[in-house]
């Protein structure tokens, strides 16, 4: 095991508030709602997410995944990419002191769900990320994470994220221990409108991987993780 000190930050977007409740089993269930993918629908007042091959600004899923990835292991101390900081095309939903994010107008937001990456402990077998059926049989077989969902609330609006939003890229080694594998469950928000808008990031993890990487690291979770976390995005 390494020195990192906030090691569920490593695989879940939620990592301090996760790190406070290593011995909770579920730390908010996941209210279910109508559930869509893609194109905004008429009745979500144009939100919505981007198809998942889509490349706004020229960036793709896997290209914002590499970009973010050594930032995402760590505890969010230090600044975000700047690609992702909010200054120029998007801004990254991550926990912060307060969840709260400024963005301009235009601005694209880039939301990962949960994260796991090839750092020692690791959670169950890693895959070749160059390997897709691999990558999505780590992803959602009940002997590995066991993913049972990942979903993107916006202003009460659902959007389940599908196997095509799960992306696997080789990346540097990570300060979270040398790991060079780095997956993630994530999707790009359309711009929103003015005003004080609600996202909320879900996701319930229950693979058989779960229980031994948790007590890994110190904690406790015989039954894997479900949790829930809320952002506000204040649009000017």
């Amino acid at each position: 095991m390494t020195s990192y000190q906030n090691p569920w930050g490593r695989w879940l977007l939620c990592a301090r508030q996760i790190a406070l409740a290593l011995s909770v089993v579920s730390v908010s269930a996941f209210a279910g709602g109508s559930h869509f993918l893609g194109n905004p629908r008429p009745d979500t007042g144009g939100i919505g997410i981007l198809p998942a091959r889509a490349e706004p600004f020229g960036y793709s899923l896997e290209e914002l995944a590499k970009a973010t990835a050594a930032f995402n292991v760590t505890d969010h101390t230090g600044p975000p990419p700047p690609l992702v900081d909010g200054t120029s095309k998007f801004q990254m939903l991550f926990t912060t002191a307060t969840n709260t994010f400024n963005v301009s107008r235009n601005t694209f937001l880039y939301v990962p769900v949960f994260l796991s990456d090839s750092s020692p402990p690791v959670i169950g077998t890693f895959p070749n990320v160059a390997d897709r059926e691999s990558v999505l049989r780590y992803v959602y077989s009940h002997r590995q994470l066991g993913l049972k969902y990942s979903v993107i609330t916006i202003d009460g609006h659902d959007f389940n994220l599908d196997e095509r939003y799960v992306v696997a890229v080789k990346v540097p080694p990570l300060p979270d221990g040398g790991g060079t594998g780095y997956l993630t469950s994530a999707a790009v928000v359309r711009p929103l409108k003015r005003g004080t808008h609600v996202i909320e990031v879900s996701a319930s993890v229950t693979g058989d991987a779960l229980p031994p990487w948790c007590v890994a690291i110190g904690g406790y979770c015989p039954e894997g993780v479900t949790f829930s976390i809320q952002f506000t995005v204040n649009v000017q």
